[in-house]
């Protein structure tokens, strides 16, 4: 089984939580860096809240995570915002 991350913000920087080979770890760290640099070998890296906003249209990737999480949590991801609604 591969190495899969989880990862969300929270008031102290950034929890990530593991599942290698069925052995799972959970770890807080106080920035999206280092994380990375723990999980850069990861096979997938999931990341709670939207990195990067499209111009004009829905974002793929979000579909994909829909697609990736079927049938028990795909209604846990929300379409990020198109940039124009954020800025209003």
């Amino acid at each position: 089984m591969p190495l899969v991350v989880g990862i969300d913000g929270c008031p102290a920087g950034w929890v990530a939580v593991s599942n290698d080979s069925g052995r799972f770890a959970a770890r807080l760290y106080p920035t999206l860096d280092a994380v990375w640099r723990d999980f850069a070998g990861a096979s997938r890296i999931w990341l709670d809240m939207p990195v990067g906003l499209a111009e004009t249209s829905a974002r793929s990737v979000d579909s994909a995570a829909r697609s990736c999480l079927k049938p028990l949590r795909h209604n846990s991801v929300f379409s990020a915002p198109v940039r124009a609604l954020v800025t209003c």
